[in-house]
This record gives C-alpha cells, sequence and structure tokens, in this order.
C-alpha cells in the first residue's frame, strides 16, 4: 500500500478519504481543525507515521513497553511533540537542545530531561495476588474458552517530568555494589521484586549482574528526587509516582531512566505544576539536593550501616531517608539502598 519512500498509491488514497468520510479520522492529530493548523486532514503526516510503524522494528510488546516509552520521551527534539490529545512532551536538555553550566560537565548525572505537559496512563487490570506472591494470581472473571476475555482498564490524564541518567555515571557505583554486596543478598534482592511489573516487563535487561546493581542506585535516586520535588511544588509524597527505565547487555548498562507523574481521572488532567518544576533552572538545585541527600539521614548511623542481607533485601534505607508511601513507588519500598559503594 506504501512505497518505501513513503509515497502514497491509488488504493491508499481511496482508503485513506473513507476512513475521512466515515469519520474515523475526527479524534485524532491528523485532524487539522483539531490541532488548530487549519482546516482538511494532513495525509503527509498520517502516510509518514503509518511508514514508520509499517517499518519499525520492534512491536509493542509486554518486553519492549518500557523502551518505546523511554523512547518517546527522550526524543530530543528541539520542537514540541504534540499528537494534540494525550501527549505533548518539551525537551529541555539532550539532543537537539545543549544547555550550559552543569548540564553539559561529564559529572552530572542526566543526559536528557523532558518536561512532560501532557501524558496519559492506561490501567489495565488482568488479575490480583496477595503482596507477597502467596498463590498465584487471581483472574478477575471465568471466560469461556472461545470467547474474548474481558479485565479492567480505564484512563488517566496528568503530567511528568523525565530524566534520563547517564549510564557511564550509574555503571561505575554499580561495579562498586558488585564488589561490596555478596550475591546471595542481590539475588535475594531481586526475588523481593519479582511479582512487580518491572521486574516481568526488565526480565530481559535484569538477567545481567551489572543492570541488578544499577537498579538500586537509580531506584533510590528516584526516591530522593521525588522528596524533593514534592518541596518545590508543594505535592504531597503519595501523589507523585514513578516509572523506572533500564536497558542493558551482556556488555553492560546502555540506557537508565526515571518518569515522574501524577495523573487524574479527570480528562482535564492535573494542574500543571509538576511539569512547570521541569525547567532545567528548578531541575538543577532538586538534583543537587537529591544527591546531597544521600549523606543524609535522622537516623544514622543506624540506618547508614544497615546492609543488604538475604533475611533484610534493602540496604541503608529508611523513613527519615528514602523510603516513600508504597502508592508511589513501582517496586513497593523494595531496592533501595543510599550506600552505593
Amino acid at each position: 500500500m506504501i512505497s518505501m519512500g513513503g509515497a502514497s498509491s491509488p488504493a491508499f488514497d481511496t482508503l485513506f478519504d473513507t476512513l475521512c468520510q466515515d469519520g474515523e479520522m475526527i479524534d485524532t492529530v491528523y485532524n487539522l481543525d483539531l490541532t488548530g493548523s487549519g482546516g482538511g486532514w494532513d495525509k503527509p503526516r498520517f502516510i509518514q507515521d503509518l511508514d514508520y510503524c509499517m517499518n519499525q522494528s520492534s512491536t509493542v510488546r509486554r518486553e519492549t513497553l518500557r523502551e518505546l516509552e523511554r523512547l518517546g520521551m527522550a526524543h530530543g527534539q528541539r520542537r514540541p511533540v504534540n499528537d494534540g490529545r494525550h501527549y505533548l512532551s518539551f525537551t529541555e536538555d539532550g539532543g537537539e537542545v545543549v544547555a550550559g553550566g552543569v548540564w553539559g560537565q561529564s559529572d552530572w548525572p542526566v543526559e536528557i530531561l523532558s518536561r512532560l505537559e501532557r501524558l496519559t496512563e492506561l490501567k489495565y487490570l488482568t488479575s490480583v495476588r496477595r503482596l507477597d506472591g502467596s498463590g498465584g494470581a487471581q483472574p478477575l472473571g471465568v471466560f469461556p474458552a472461545s470467547g474474548p476475555q474481558w479485565c479492567l482498564g480505564d484512563y488517566n490524564h496528568g503530567e511528568g517530568v523525565y530524566i534520563g541518567i547517564k549510564p557511564e555515571w550509574i555503571a561505575p557505583k554499580a561495579e562498586e555494589r558488585l564488589q561490596s554486596v555478596d550475591s546471595g543478598s542481590q539475588t535475594e534482592m531481586m526475588r523481593s521484586i519479582e511479582h512487580t511489573s518491572l521486574a516481568r516487563e526488565l526480565e530481559n535487561h535484569l538477567k545481567h549482574q551489572h543492570a541488578q546493581a544499577a537498579l538500586p542506585i537509580l531506584h533510590t535516586l528516584s526516591h530522593l528526587i521525588i522528596k524533593e520535588l514534592c518541596a518545590e511544588s508543594g505535592y504531597s509524597l503519595g501523589s507523585i509516582r514513578e516509572r523506572l527505565y533500564l536497558e542493558s547487555d551482556e556488555s553492560g548498562l546502555k540506557k537508565a531512566g526515571i518518569l515522574l507523574y501524577t495523573t487524574g481521572t479527570s480528562s482535564d488532567g492535573t494542574l500543571g505544576g509538576l511539569a512547570r518544576q521541569g525547567r532545567r533552572k528548578v531541575m538543577e538545585v532538586v538534583i543537587k539536593t537529591a544527591l546531597r541527600r544521600l549523606e543524609e539521614c535522622s537516623n544514622d548511623p543506624i540506618c547508614s550501616e544497615n546492609r543488604p542481607s538475604t533475611s533484610h533485601p534493602n540496604g541503608a534505607a529508611c523513613h527519615a531517608c528514602v523510603l516513600l508511601p508504597e502508592t508511589c513507588c513501582e517496586l513497593g519500598n523494595k531496592a533501595l539502598d543510599r550506600i552505593w559503594g
């Protein structure tokens, strides 16, 4: 239907016109009335997007979901990415946007910063299980083998900040952690999160030792940044949630990132307070303060002397320093440790 060059054919033109006449394009970004770009339909963009999807190397599966999400947020384009309805993202640093000061320094942990003015979260509930994983998953209903199986899903709209972390910044710290934490404690830490969606979606990446060692570093940094963002924006600790991104292979860590976001059930989303904090000036202060908090806890030295073990997989982590309400932690306050070396 579409050639390699993205040119349309008569058959495609007929199909596109039919879709427009049937109203299939009304609520899409290809409706120029909706995007405020004039009247009619954006056929060239539709051809470009369709050509990209047809030639994309990865399809949306459980094991590729986070990778595709990260690619969308870490686009690095100078112009905002806007689908007209569900997503609006601005690059603050990285890619085509080059910032000065600490953002250009080699020892600065952030390689890309994106401000998400609008995002859409789809929750899809397939089953329920106990927190400790015992008893297996309980399906939501019993369906005929030959018929469709229905589950529960809903859309939430909101905003967020994506922080891409340099793999070369995490790698030395992960290597030190491999030397200081015994393999049994590391295995127990991974076992404590094996029932989470992150463990299932990143299974192919977390089988590597350097990714396992990098996860507590990334996760702890995420919690510290959440605490500082809440102090800056006025959000309560339980209202900002996290989503972690790790990609690795046998040679080492390839990509790492943190999405901090808040959503609401209203189609209007949230009020912009979190995305406003995603500007470089604010995030520079937040990240510097978060890194300084690594060495601060009112329960020290008791907290800092706690090391991961087979009976207690967390390291130096307590409610006075890095633990958060479990509504905003996707690992249930597991895989946390302020002592990285």
